[in-house]
């Protein structure tokens, strides 16, 4: 089965910024201000969430890999995510604003998986998921720990032998293939303490793209695209509100995203949905950037 997050997990606490008749504002108010006509949803959110919430309404079976608690659970379920196995119960907190001109996160970020957490149960959703998905490393303090133990979980290793290592990062250096298609967002990681141990993985993984018969896929939008476009990858995708970019190492080829004919309810998980349509297509056998657009739009508009 399909297995989708292997990452934090958050409370998304949403504000949408509007005016009495339910339109974003152009600006956000001056401080003191009170806006009377926000509307502020609670949701289960982080990017494994997002992804499988579009999943489900695109009718892709599948499981949702991240740490649960008891409230997390009931959140799920108004999302309506059934499937769940829960890697730990420590759950993060978003706040997102959004207005006119898009949306800004403050994340209150603690969550550590790494070693500990990697058990048989988790090692084998990961290997019998015709995808993996490496995402949001920038949220997790073990990243470079638990990156390790994905590669090395691609490249055949058993759970028993990656708990045996003394260096898993080392011994990641030593897969030689993977074996399934990784789909890897690292998201902005530039601020973590491991930055340089994660970066030599990302060059690693890049490597391995090249050689592989599984073919994987770097996604990043334009503000990461500076620290990203460094790395060479068989695959890469750019993916902005204006256009996508879909780099296969013999042809660059550029793709318009249409203009929303309405507001969108919020911004926040645009780029899951666009992640989602992009797993859909790799099922199907081929990368369809154009279908991964429309979902986006489609979740934008709430259509989907």
């Amino acid at each position: 089965m399909l297995a989708i997050g292997f990452d934090p997990s958050f409370i998304d606490i949403l504000v949408r910024v509007e005016n009495k008749h339910g339109n974003l504002l152009e600006h956000l108010p001056k401080p003191g201000f009170h806006n009377r006509f926000s509307t502020i949803t609670k949701i289960a959110g982080g990017n494994g969430v997002n992804i499988c919430a579009v999943l489900g309404k695109l009718g892709l079976d599948h499981i949702l890999v991240v740490p649960i608690n008891e409230e997390f659970k009931r959140l799920l379920a108004d999302r309506n995510i059934t499937k769940s196995f829960s890697i730990s119960e420590e759950i993060n907190i978003t706040v997102a604003l959004t207005w006119k001109e898009g949306d800004v996160q403050f994340n209150q970020a603690t969550t550590r998986l790494g070693m500990d957490e990697w058990t048989q149960e988790v090692h084998d959703l990961w290997v019998n998921s015709p995808v993996g998905t490496m995402i949001n490393w920038g949220l997790n303090e073990n990243s470079h720990e638990w990156v390790a133990c994905q590669l090395l979980a691609s490249g055949g290793f058993s759970a028993s032998e990656i708990h045996e290592s003394d260096d898993v990062l080392g011994l990641a250096k030593s897969v030689d293939e993977v074996r399934q298609t990784l789909l890897i967002e690292p998201g902005k990681y530039f601020h973590q303490p491991n930055t340089k141990k994660l970066d030599t993985l990302l060059q690693y993984l890049g490597k391995l793209s090249l050689k592989s018969d599984k073919k994987s896929i770097l996604l990043y939008n334009e503000e990461e695209k500076p620290h990203f476009s460094q790395f060479t990858f068989a695959q890469k995708i750019l993916h902005t509100a204006q256009k996508v970019i879909y780099d296969n190492y013999e042809e660059n080829l550029t793709f318009n995203v249409p203009t929303l004919e309405t507001d969108p309810i919020t911004f926040v998980g645009a780029g899951d949905a666009f992640f989602a349509g992009i797993i859909d297509s790799l099922l199907k056998e081929k990368i369809d950037i154009d279908h991964a657009i429309l979902v986006a739009q489609q979740y934008l508009a709430a259509k989907l």
